[in-house]
């Protein structure tokens, strides 16, 4: 019985080997070069390694970001890139163009998806990159909190899409490219409105695969799915050491990378590290309380308790308990 399921076992991984090396000699990596890529998020962390990569592949970028010093200073690096190519046919306002958009906020999108059509022509590749946390509670977010953080992770890449996608499908060519989290399989303690919003990017974006393939369309979509990535986007959040152990945390330039040949390859999902693909449901798959208490014993109790990340700093401020008014009995 048992060299039977080792027999099996064995064979399912040749087979899942095999169709991994057929796959990269289906599709190798395909040039980006002069192709018109939008990244939003784009000031830093990865969005600002997305328009790096991007621009030493010889792409011409439109960049999207709310911080207008981190934005300036992201352009100023892509030009450095264009002005050492040898590229003399497209002036540097051509070759990249960053817009200060708050994508929360879908006039805005809709505005800046108009210059941008406008002023550079159709989009070839559509990054939805921007992404916030708040890291508090259920309790503690207010209405506000909430509707931002769907806003920007879950609303902003349909209302970019609404824009652009309609002219892809037009000429039948182009890229839907959704930066999600693996939160979007998980949950943890003060992460209710990040994971959820994560979740519905993901709904979505599989959705719309189906709805490609449907239409026979040849746009093609790339979801990603990492696991923590050192941007600061999550800074400071206690985890098991067992956890950091076997799952260290991601590289933003490695993850960078990876998402550049995931594009450039058309590959569907990319997920990292790519155990996750095949730990999480099988997490999932077990009893509810099972599947507590691992995510309790691994952090998802309390490691947002610590959360220091960029995302947060004046929530926290807000919401932090304030101490008791002074006693109005006066002392004798």
């Amino acid at each position: 019985m048992f060299q039977e399921i080792l027999t099996g076992a064995l064979v399912v991984i040749l087979i899942w080997i095999g169709y991994l090396a057929t796959w990269r000699i289906l599709h190798p990596r395909r040039s980006s070069r002069d192709k018109l890529v939008l990244i939003t998020g784009a000031g830093h962390g990865i969005g600002r390694l997305l328009a790096l990569k991007f621009a030493q592949q010889g792409a011409r970028l439109a960049l999207w970001d709310i911080q207008p010093e981190l934005l300036r200073a992201v352009e100023q690096e892509v030009l450095v890139i264009c002005g050492n190519s040898n590229d003399t046919h497209t002036t540097q306002q051509q070759r990249v163009q960053s817009f200060i958009v708050d994508v929360a906020s879908r006039e805005q999108v809709a505005t800046a998806s108009a210059t941008v059509l406008n002023n550079m022509g159709v989009v070839d590749i559509l990054i939805n990159n921007a992404g916030v946390v708040n890291g508090l509670s259920f309790l503690d977010l207010s209405h506000e909190d909430i509707q931002r953080t769907f806003n920007v992770n879950a609303l902003a890449p349909l209302w970019t899409l609404k824009s652009f996608l309609p002219r892809m499908m037009s000429r039948n060519s182009g890229h839907v490219v959704s930066i999600a989290s693996a939160a979007a399989y998980s949950y943890a303690t003060g992460l209710s409105d990040y994971c959820a919003s994560k979740a519905a990017l993901v709904a979505f974006h599989h959705s719309l695969r189906l709805e490609l393939r449907k239409c026979r369309s040849k746009v093609h979509s790339t979801l990603v799915l990492p696991y923590h990535i050192d941007t600061g986007m999550f800074h400071n959040i206690q985890i098991n050491w067992l956890v950091r152990t076997l799952f260290p945390t991601l590289k933003a330039e490695e993850v960078a990378e990876k998402i550049l040949i995931a594009i450039e390859r058309k590959q569907h999902v990319l997920t990292l590290p790519y155990v996750l693909s095949w730990l999480i449901p099988l997490l999932l798959a077990l009893p509810v309380t099972v599947c507590d208490w691992i995510t309790e014993f691994v952090g998802g109790k309390a490691g947002m308790d610590s959360y220091t990340g960029h995302g947060n700093v004046l929530l926290r401020e807000r919401h932090s308990p304030r101490p008791p008014p002074p006693s109005s009995s006066a002392s004798s």
